[in-house]
């Protein structure tokens, strides 16, 4: 939806009839061709023509090399298409995020490169246009607090927890309020290149935003201390009552258990199985 948004507004530069639907439409032919083949497709076409036939010592540099191939693509139609191009770079990753060797790959080789491009970007675009002289402002001040409370409705993605209970649902509503730092780039967007804003709204969205990852992961590291403690609690207690029980008793627990994909285990079978190739 921000990816959306980011497009939508460069698109009100010319807004015409055409221009406005034209972003929504291409991103969402986009997002459900290309969202459907990486859920249905592409892991599959994956395990069943590509790794069996890669030497073990290739895949994880075949598929990272396949990954960039694909961004690249995806960035390029979609910002032809009048669309966010940074739509393809998270439907590329969409594409490739059951694959655990990529996974692997990427935290080696690209992590510890992104984390200082993105220090460096970040701080030489958003970090030092951030109006902190303003933040004292009375109107910079209501504002802020208007947008600031949007994140509540955040909190509604809990109700789609699974089982559906108040610890699940806290979990899962704080952990997407904590979301907000693409915030950043659209109202900078809307700032600088579009001149749709004041300073005095800019710097109320800006301090709404770092409001909004500031407190809400805090809030989710008391909500998931407060589970625990919880689970830790009721375990104690089951132990006692077993334990109490004439004649001895039985402990219970429930164990949750994560399998990996398809493509994982044909990854495993490859790097042990000999290359057709030898």
């Amino acid at each position: 939806m921000a990816l959306i948004l980011l497009s939508e507004l460069r698109a009100l530069e010319n807004p015409t009839g055409l221009a406005l639907f034209r972003p929504v439409g291409v991103s969402l032919a986009f997002a459900t061709a290309v969202g459907g083949a990486a859920v249905f497709v592409i892991p599959y076409g994956l395990s069943r023509f590509v790794l069996p036939y890669l030497r073990p010592d290739l895949i994880d540099s075949t598929l990272l090399l396949l990954l960039f191939i694909m961004a690249g693509s995806l960035i390029a139609a979609l910002s032809a298409g009048g669309a966010s191009g940074l739509m393809g770079a998270f439907l590329a990753g969409l594409s490739f995020c059951t694959i655990r060797s990529v996974e692997h790959v990427w935290k080696a080789q690209v992590k510890r490169l992104q984390t200082w491009l993105i220090r460096i970007f970040f701080s030489a675009t958003i970090g030092f246009d951030v109006p902190v002289r303003l933040f004292s402002k009375l109107p910079v001040l209501r504002r802020a607090a208007v947008f600031w409370a949007a994140t509540f409705g955040k909190l509604l993605a809990g109700l789609f927890a699974v089982p559906l209970a108040l610890p699940q649902a806290t979990t899962l509503g704080l952990a997407m309020a904590s979301l907000g730092e693409f915030s950043f780039i659209v109202g900078k967007s809307a700032k600088t290149e579009l001149k749709l804003m004041s300073e005095e709204t800019y710097a109320a969205v800006t301090l709404a935003v770092l409001a909004t990852i500031v407190i809400s992961p805090a809030l989710l590291g008391y909500a998931l201390d407060w589970q625990q403690r919880r689970a830790q609690a009721a375990i104690a207690d089951a132990a006692k009552a077993a334990s109490s029980t004439r004649g001895g008793g039985v402990c219970y627990y429930k164990l949750d258990v994560k399998v990996r994909s398809r493509v994982c285990s044909a990854l495993e079978r490859t790097s042990r199985a000999p290359s057709p190739r030898r």
